[in-house]
């Protein structure tokens, strides 16, 4: 992800190489940095010394120890976490009293300029930073604002979703080869499939309900298979996972 991210700020020209600097405790990512012409640092805390903007991507388990070792040089700057489940008011409570604090809650496909990225709403956060950290964000895809109290149930809407998406289509390919069509045909027809009834549900301005029903015609094969997947109660199971994540999302918070 924070590769992705980094793609997203140069392609845009939101930020110079030059003003880059990047570390990360895998050395082969750290080189991969340098081969593209960013800076890199020796330590965390060298990293947001020579930044304002700093763009914590990391795992919520290991955001603890990062926050201690960067608290006393994190005074006057942005500091922007992508970790799951992890609070504003928890970050700031482990920095310097006026470091600012910006949850960003992005997914996967920003890697191919088509994210779906939740900006956590903010009037602590001066407009310069707010502005250049949206900036990084909206030029890899959608941008939505929301509060900081909906944050971690806003990771089962977006930023977990793709995985479930990924999930489907791999159960109608292997489906599609029991019925003897080629995996790859079948992938490639069952994603543009994906593909087009999102760009519909986006642009037709109808709901995904109604939608659904000018494909579906009594007794037809769209009828067969919606019957079948109610019967097995696909959007109670759809609910409970989305319901699961953000449980989880809470219990990394604790």
């Amino acid at each position: 992800m924070a590769g992705a991210i980094l793609k997203s700020a140069l392609a845009g020209g939101i930020f110079p190489l030059s003003e880059v600097t990047v570390y990360d405790i895998d050395q082969q990512k750290m080189q991969s940095a340098r081969d593209i012409g960013v800076n890199t640092a020796a330590t965390p805390g060298e990293a947001v010394i020579n930044s304002d903007i700093v763009i914590l991507a990391v795992k919520p388990q290991v955001i603890e120890p990062l926050l201690s070792e960067i608290k006393n040089v994190s005074e006057g700057r942005c500091i922007v976490s992508i970790a799951a489940g992890i609070s504003a008011q928890y970050i700031k409570s482990r920095l310097t009293p006026n470091a600012y604090v910006l949850r960003v809650m992005p997914n996967t496909p920003i890697m191919i300029g088509k994210g779906a990225t939740a900006i956590a709403k903010s009037d602590d956060v001066p407009y310069e930073y707010y502005k250049k950290v949206v900036s990084i964000f909206s030029d890899s895809g959608e941008v939505a604002f929301i509060d900081e109290e909906r944050m971690n149930e806003i990771i089962s809407v977006s930023s977990s979703s793709p995985a479930y998406f990924f999930l489907m289509v791999d159960a109608m390919v292997k489906c599609a080869e029991e019925q003897g069509i080629d995996k790859a045909v079948a992938l490639r027809l069952s994603a543009k499939a994906m593909e087009g009834a999102a760009s519909m549900m986006l642009e037709s301005g109808k709901s995904p309900e109604e939608l659904a029903s000018q494909v579906t015609s009594p007794g037809g094969t769209t009828f067969a298979a919606l019957k079948t997947l109610a019967d097995n109660r696909f959007q109670d199971s759809v609910k409970k996972a989305m319901k699961s994540c953000t449980k989880r999302a809470y219990e990394l918070g604790k």
